[in-house]
């Protein structure tokens, strides 16, 4: 009877130990889970800058006027009349071409990205102005090049620079040769959207 009770006590044991295995196995599934954000629908954030226009203003005044003696009799001095603002164009800067930034992207499309930038350092405008310049520059291939968030390809922190809903890894080595990047990895990395 010893051994029953024993054998019954360390059933128990090993029930228990189960359910409380699977128990924590599943609380930590769902809090992983809850780590991940989840996708959204594919949006790109094209980036303005614009040179602001300064606006002046200019009053007419007339030149002070003596006070009249006692015998004079006054006149009536003519009130400022405001012309109306027109605004004149501040010099231009040289402004770098405006571009694009993507924050969102189909699961399972692939990008090649040429240049990182930290997020640290540049803001998504900045981003944006880079890859422009960067297309414009150095005629990348005919292809439109943007600036990538890179959360959605496993770079958190920073920019990627490069070209963006691609169909497959295929094309992502294609798109890295017509830029003039080999395909090592070095000069042009081709990543999936997870």
């Amino acid at each position: 009877m010893a051994d029953e009770t024993g054998q019954r006590r360390d059933n128990k044991k090993f029930a228990t130990g189960t359910a409380a295995g699977v128990v924590a196995g599943g609380l930590l599934v769902v809090a992983a889970l809850n780590l991940v954000s989840p996708r959204t629908a594919v949006t790109a954030v094209p980036s303005t800058i614009t040179p602001s226009a300064a606006a002046t203003t200019t009053q007419t005044t007339t030149p002070p006027v003596a006070a009249p003696s006692p015998s004079e009799t006054p006149t009536p001095t003519p009130t400022p009349t405001p012309t109306s603002a027109s605004p004149t164009a501040a010099p231009t800067p040289t402004a770098r071409p405006t571009g694009e930034v993507v924050t969102s992207l189909p699961r399972l499309s692939y990008v090649a990205v040429f240049k990182w930038l930290p997020k640290s350092s540049y803001s998504a405008a900045e981003a944006a102005a880079e890859a422009a310049a960067e297309a414009a520059e150095n005629q990348r291939g005919g292809l439109r090049v943007v600036a990538i968030d890179g959360n959605l390809i496993q770079k958190p922190g920073y920019w990627g620079i490069g070209v963006a809903n691609l169909a497959d890894f295929a094309d992502a080595t294609a798109a890295c040769k017509a830029m003039g990047f080999g395909t090592t990895g070095r000069d042009c990395f081709r990543r999936a959207v997870l």
